[in-house]
């Protein structure tokens, strides 16, 4: 399904910042970066979505469907002490082999979630802001994400900057540069060689030369971004939150095709998060225009079972990340033809 095409035209320049933003997040279709036009779609088949992601979304959409196995053998006595009043039969959450992991390690990540569960009521309750949403809930999730694993990191980019000549140089340009997605979980030493990068980069035209991803805040220039992820409170609304993913999507692309080539050919893994809701969406490059695939909604921290069923679906886009998306890096931007 198309988003409405519409005419960005009715913004004025004399219209204040936050008029002009309503009107864009009601009428992105129009908004354009090297002379591709944004679409959204949503899936109906796995057929859909494109093969380098195929896999991963079969994987969280069954995950969605019946979260079975998102709690590790081990820690289930506390899980069922805790959501007793919650789920009757805990047994289909729990995996039925070892994972291998300490009794200690499973516990710090139970408490975690359970921060995570009891904080998502807080802010729901308080009617919180997104700031402190993200402060209490988005970011522990994401720090349990990537805990362990060498090489991946998340960061706060809230305040960074997309480079200027990767946004569309028109007179909504002010509005555009001001919107940026939240988080970045980004790949680095051991995975990636920092020096190869740094020699990647010295091919790159001023100002791009800096960095390798479409803005030049500090931890980014030598990390690539494998997940783009953007968080809104529950009066950010999900469209808005759709519109800044898509900026940053276009500015992303226009990036990569200094690197690579048009159309960029690989998928990105996107993700929404709704206050408790989390989505998975994909970004495709295409010869005339960028989509964006709405994918599937995976699960809520506002109960435990859901907590561990985000877990297990972002641990999943990152064994995606370290195997896709790092062997295309590694073969298409760093060793280019």
């Amino acid at each position: 399904m198309d988003w409405p095409r519409s005419s960005i035209s009715s913004v004025t320049e004399s219209a204040s910042l936050k008029a002009q933003s309503r009107s864009l997040t009601k009428q992105i279709i129009n908004l354009k970066v090297a002379e591709k036009t944004v679409f959204l779609k949503t899936v109906r088949l796995p057929a859909d979505v494109l093969e380098d992601v195929r896999k991963l979304y079969k994987e969280i959409q069954s995950l969605a469907c019946v979260p079975c196995s998102v709690i590790l053998l081990g820690i289930e006595d506390q899980v069922q002490i805790d959501a007793s009043s919650d789920v009757d039969n805990l047994d289909v959450f729990v995996a039925t082999k070892p994972s291998g992991i300490s009794r200690e390690e499973l516990l710090d990540e139970f408490k975690a979630l359970q921060a995570v569960r009891d904080l998502t009521a807080v802010c729901k309750t308080q009617h919180l802001y997104k700031p402190s949403w993200n402060k209490r809930v988005h970011c522990r999730m994401l720090e349990q994400a990537v805990r362990g694993c060498s090489g991946v990191e998340y960061y706060n980019i809230t305040t960074a900057r997309v480079i200027k000549e990767l946004v569309p140089g028109n007179k909504y340009s002010k509005i555009l540069k001001q919107k940026m997605i939240d988080y970045a979980i980004t790949l680095g030493p051991p995975l990636i060689s920092e020096s190869q990068v740094i020699t990647r980069l010295a091919a790159s035209p001023r100002p791009l030369h800096r960095t390798i991803n479409p803005s030049d805040y500090s931890p980014l220039c030598y990390n690539p971004i494998a997940i783009n992820i953007e968080t809104k409170s529950p009066n950010g609304g999900k469209e808005h939150g759709e519109v800044q993913l898509s900026i940053w999507v276009m500015a992303y692309f226009n990036r990569l095709r200094v690197l690579t080539q048009n159309p960029v050919p690989i998928t990105l893994p996107l993700i929404l998060v709704l206050d408790e809701h989390w989505k998975l969406l994909f970004a495709c490059d295409r010869e005339g225009e960028i989509q964006i695939i709405d994918a599937v909604d995976f699960g809520t921290t506002a109960d435990i079972v859901g907590c561990y069923a985000i877990l297990k679906a972002l641990r999943l886009v990152v064994g995606w990340a370290k195997d896709t998306f790092l062997e295309w890096f590694r073969e298409r931007v760093l060793m280019p033809e």
